[in-house]
């Protein structure tokens, strides 16, 4: 089996707009600039949530369920806990980091109103402080895509990551038009507009991706079984104009009716699994 290759899919199929007008990626995340973006977009928003059922659909697809026994989670970018309490609330002991100090403050007291224990820390995914093999599972609610080299992560969490773990996780779809459209016009904008509306949506370090290029990634790193999909993870409090709205849900609904499967949703959805090398 090829590296774009998985349950018989070719995935160059998925990669919309090809090489010519990918971006010239960074080699390193600018973290003064993802600490400074998150916490302006906490203090402006209040963080990212979500809606329960998108979330429960989510869960139901990956077969996330309620543990048989004490399983530890990372919620690696855990953000003000929009995935980290849900994770709570199946049963599982969780641990949220994430690299902005707002949103783990946000995220602290969330947890405290919704009456489930969870510990958050402010760290670095790229250099964590945990011991080899710590959790069971890995939890990325739209993280990845904020790393300009991918295979940095993936390598510490395929690290702190047990033997047959599961590292589960959604991402902005590349091979879906329209966050292939936002996301193209957020790097345009950066380079060239001076659009106030992409750089609040949009950090300096978002891109979105493609299915092959995060088989192939995590895939060399060590991680292997996996499971894609696609789904919209719709935000609460979305202030955009009903005009905007409307056509958003006729997009959502043209896309439903006559893309693939893989490239339906607004998000990817993937599965692995670490196996010793």
């Amino acid at each position: 089996m090829s590296e774009v290759e998985c349950f018989g899919v070719d995935y160059k199929r998925y990669d919309w707009g090809g090489a010519k007008l990918r971006r010239k990626v960074m080699k390193e995340q600018d973290k003064a600039a993802e600490r400074r973006w998150n916490d302006e977009f906490v203090e402006r928003t209040g963080g990212y949530l979500t809606y329960d059922e998108d979330l429960s659909q989510l869960f139901d697809i990956l077969k996330i369920s309620s543990p048989s026994e004490e399983s530890i989670v990372l919620d690696a970018g855990c953000g003000t806990g929009k995935c980290s309490i849900p994770l709570a609330k199946l049963g599982f002991k969780v641990v949220g980091v994430d690299i902005s100090e707002k949103a783990i403050e946000v995220a602290g007291l969330a947890a405290e109103n919704a009456g489930v224990d969870i510990t958050f820390r402010v760290e670095d995914l790229e250099v964590l402080p945990f011991k080899d093999n710590t959790f069971d599972i890995i939890f990325c609610g739209g993280v990845l895509h904020h790393f300009p080299n991918i295979g940095t992560v993936a390598t510490e969490l395929y690290r702190v990551l047990k033997k047959d773990g599961k590292l589960y996780a959604y991402e902005a779809n590349r091979s879906n038009p329209i966050t292939f459209l936002f996301f193209t016009s957020a790097i345009i904008s950066r380079r060239i507009l001076p659009l106030g509306y992409f750089k609040r949506k949009f950090s300096i370090n978002e891109r979105a991706l493609s299915i092959r290029a995060l088989q192939g990634i995590l895939g060399n790193i060590g991680f292997s079984d996996f499971y894609f999909d696609s789904i919209n993870i719709r935000s609460i409090g979305d202030n955009s104009s009903k005009a905007t709205n409307k056509i958003r849900k006729l997009v959502f609904s043209l896309s439903e009716k006559y893309l693939p499967s893989l490239s339906k949703g607004i998000h990817i959805i993937i599965s692995c699994t670490k196996h010793a090398k």
